[in-house]
């Protein structure tokens, strides 16, 4: 007997694999990515058509095939963003959260590494309040932005030092570098030589994201310089120590603040 399993996923990518068949990437809590064939998807009477649309979450029944190949063979809709596709602003940050868990989130495909499953669930759930906080508050995407990539890097290995200074473990840190990490302190600046210089509120604009809910974070105010360059410095923390280039990334625009 085949092996199979039902799970709830978030359609994350889909490409052409034939005349009327797809390969569909889905983002998992049990199982987390998941790379998956839909036969005949683009079939008039196809009983997945319009289901793994991205952003779309759905439950579905994933049954093995041959190899390592799996098919999704049904899928009922648990949830349809249609927000994403009425408003260019929500399109453009939700294509680059789907990209980004895409690249990092764990899971079963080849080029993925094996996750846990408290880090498939916490990989599914961080994307899954991130969607939901850019829809309900579309014009917040970069804070939504900020708050999921603080969540992503512990499980990535690569959370940033905000707390003290990289080089002596002494000072508060006033300036980021990506290279080391994290912060240096004022004493320090002279020592590297990527250091860019933070504005106090950044700081403690990362450290409340840090420890607080998704609400909790969207219900800050903050000037849009201040969120621009705090989300551009995270990115670029994941970008330079994940080596990750996203095509998605080029249609943000957060301001002229650029690393």
């Amino acid at each position: 007997m085949n092996e199979s399993f039902t799970t709830k996923a978030i359609v994350l990518h889909r490409r052409s694999i034939g005349e009327n068949s797809e390969a569909v990437l889905l983002l998992s809590p049990q199982r987390g990515r998941i790379d998956v064939a839909c036969r005949g998807l683009n079939k008039p009477r196809s009983a997945l058509r319009g289901k793994v649309e991205p952003f779309n979450e759905l439950e579905g029944l994933v049954v093995k095939g041959r190899g390592n190949l799996w098919n999704l063979t049904q899928a009922k809709i648990i949830k349809i963003r249609p927000t994403f596709y009425a408003s260019y602003e929500c399109m453009c940050w939700g294509c680059f959260l789907l990209e980004l868990a895409s690249k990092i989130a764990p899971g079963v495909r080849e080029d993925a590494y094996l996750g846990t499953p408290e880090e498939c669930r916490a990989f599914y759930s961080i994307l899954k309040e991130s969607l939901d906080g850019i829809e309900s508050q579309p014009r917040k995407g970069v804070a939504v932005s900020i708050w999921a990539l603080g969540r992503f890097v512990p499980f990535l290995g690569i959370a940033p030092n905000l707390d003290n200074c990289c080089i002596c473990q002494k000072r508060k840190p006033t300036g980021f570098s990506v290279a080391l990490g994290g912060g240096v302190c004022n004493d320090c600046l002279g020592l590297h030589g990527d250091v860019i210089w933070v504005e106090d509120e950044i700081w403690q604009l990362w450290r409340n994201f840090r420890n607080s809910t998704l609400e909790e974070a969207l219900a800050e105010k903050h000037f849009a310089k201040i969120y621009a360059k705090a989300e551009a410095l995270a990115w670029e923390h994941i970008r330079v120590h994940w080596n990750l280039e996203l095509k998605a990334r080029r249609l943000l625009k957060i301001g002229d603040y650029k690393v």
